[in-house]
This record gives C-alpha cells, structure tokens and sequence, in this order.
C-alpha cells in the first residue's frame, strides 16, 4: 500500500486504502471513493480477492452508504496518470459488464453496482419484488449509493442514477464460501470446524432458510434476497468467522502456480524460442518486376518511338 492515497477519478479527492485478504494468505490493496462511490482496481486485484477480501469491501461498501453522494460525471481520469478514462464492456458469466479502464492499463474504476452485478451478486428489481419490499416494511436502499427508495417510481435511483436492484443473498454466500454444501451435494465435516449451514429469516413468513443450500423460502416460496446492504451485516458477521478459519489453513507457499503467472511464464518461452526474421516489404502492384526479361523494359520507349515514325512518314 503506498503512503500517500490516490485521488479519485471523479472527485479527485484522496481515496480511502482498503488492504483486503486475498488467496492464499496474500493482501490486495484496493482504494474506495466513499464520495463517489466508486472503487478503483489496479491491474488484476479483483481477481485476487478472496472470499473474506469480498466480505471486507462489502462492510466497506455499506459504511460509504452513509456518507452523502456525489454524482460522477462522464469524463473521469486515471488515479495513476490522470488520463480520460475509456468505457470497456466486458462480457462475463452473467451478462455484460462496464467499467472506466486506464488507456495505459493502470487500472479501471467502477461503481458499487457495476462492481457486484459483474460478479452477479444482484438482480434486477421485479414489480413482485418491490410489491414485497413495501408490504414488509424494511429499509430499501440503492445497492449503489444507499439513498432510500421505497417510493421510487423509475426505474433509476434519483440519487445517482443507477438501476435499482436487490442484493442475491444465495449467489453472495455461494461466492463468498464456496466450500458451503452446495443444492444437491452431500453434507461433509471440514477439518477447521467450520459450520455448514447457516439462517437467514425470510422476509415472507421469517422461517429460517439457509442461503447456502436455498435460493427461495420452502414455506413462502419468497427469494432470498436483500433490499439493502445494512441488511446482510449480520449475515458478514456470522460468515467472518468461518472464513478466516478457512483462509487460515491456506498459507502463500501452499498456493499453486497461478493461470495468470503460468500464461506468462509460457510467453516469455516462447519469445526466447521465437526465430526473428527481418521485415521485408511486400512488392507493390505498381513497381517493375525486377525478375522479368531485360527487353521488356524497353517495350513502351520501342512502341512510342515507332508510333513517332509512322505518323513522321504519314505527313510526307
């Protein structure tokens, strides 16, 4: 982590240092806009988060709510180089992505709902679903920016702007703890003690329901989902615990050798092994074909010099 913050894209106030748990023991150093809302990634450190480095910014996410927000506008700069950042979509396993990505590849920003729908841990909010939020009484909130929309009637938040949606309270326990059983797999005890299962009370009926193992209420049939981020907290809280011992088994000499560091371990083979061969350019269309016969060279000079004789003849 550097000792001075980077500035903002948007603002370009200082940023706020997140040092999150990465894979095998590793740290990644993130910076978050609580302003803007926004989070900047240098080159490759989202992949190289963690389940608890996920739970970490999330509990980051939900502390920047409650700062008032300032909406970005559309030419943001680079917080390495100050560049006009460049709109890249990507598709990923759930649909297209955006993302405001350096030219000189110093790293990209996103928003807070950009950032979790690119990992799908939100979904679009249905009619039935903002039906249920009102009837039940809970705090709804942008995923984005935390402003209440309760009475929103658009589509759109009327704070920042972004599509209003609900946090996929299955799909983020999943992501975060893989190691949970799964719909369908056996129940096995893990070496660490860890729990297997955990409670999530449904906003239906408030039966228990297990996230790991259930996307909708078996009583209700309501989905497990969140209208805010100050609602999974207690969730984090129950899932820290299990994480870290997790985590703790996995230290940064037991991890395997990356994709990313083998791919480029394979290029930097083949650049050794690459023969060079000088470039040469392509004969053009236009030019003489040096190959040919000496006297066809001399064919157009022979034609109009005879063409000259026959009209000189002509005349006389």
């Amino acid at each position: 982590m550097s000792d001075s913050a980077l500035a903002c894209t948007h603002c370009r106030q200082p940023m706020r240092p997140l040092r999150l748990a990465g894979h095998y023991g590793q740290q990644v150093d993130i910076d978050l806009c609580e302003r803007c809302h926004l989070v900047w990634f240098d080159s490759l450190e989202s992949v190289r988060l963690s389940g608890l480095g996920w739970l970490q910014m999330l509990r980051a996410m939900e502390a920047a709510h409650h700062v008032e927000h300032l909406r970005p506008e559309e030419n943001l700069g680079c917080a390495r180089c100050g560049l006009q950042l460049k709109t890249v979509h990507n598709q990923t396993a759930f649909g297209r992505s955006t993302a405001r990505e350096c030219p000189k590849g110093h790293g990209q920003s996103q928003s807070f709902n950009l950032l979790l729908a690119e990992r799908g841990l939100i979904r679009p909010l249905l009619p039935a679903d903002l039906a249920a939020v009102r009837a039940s009484g809970e705090p709804f909130c942008c995923v984005n920016c935390g402003g209440d929309v309760r009475c929103a009637r658009e589509p759109e938040c009327s704070w920042c702007g972004s599509a209003i949606a609900l946090l996929d309270v299955a799909r983020l326990v999943r992501a975060l703890t893989p190691g949970l059983v799964l719909p369908g797999q056996p129940e096995r005890d893990d070496e660490a003690g860890v729990a297997r299962h955990l409670a999530w009370p449904c906003r239906g009926c408030g039966a228990p329901v297990d996230p790991s193992r259930d996307d909708a209420c078996s009583g209700c049939g309501c989905a497990v989902l969140a209208p805010a981020l100050g609602r999974i907290l207690p969730l984090l809280d129950g899932l820290e615990p299990q994480l870290s011992a997790l985590g703790g088994r996995l230290r940064a000499q037991d991890a395997p050798a990356l994709p990313v560091d083998l791919m480029r371990q394979r290029l930097d083979a083949l650049e050794r092994s690459r023969v060079r061969v000088p470039w040469q350019e392509p004969p053009q269309a236009d030019q003489p074909d040096l190959e040919a016969p000496a006297w066809r060279r001399y064919l157009p000079a022979a034609v109009m010099l005879g063409l000259l004789c026959w009209m000189a003849l002509g005349r006389r």
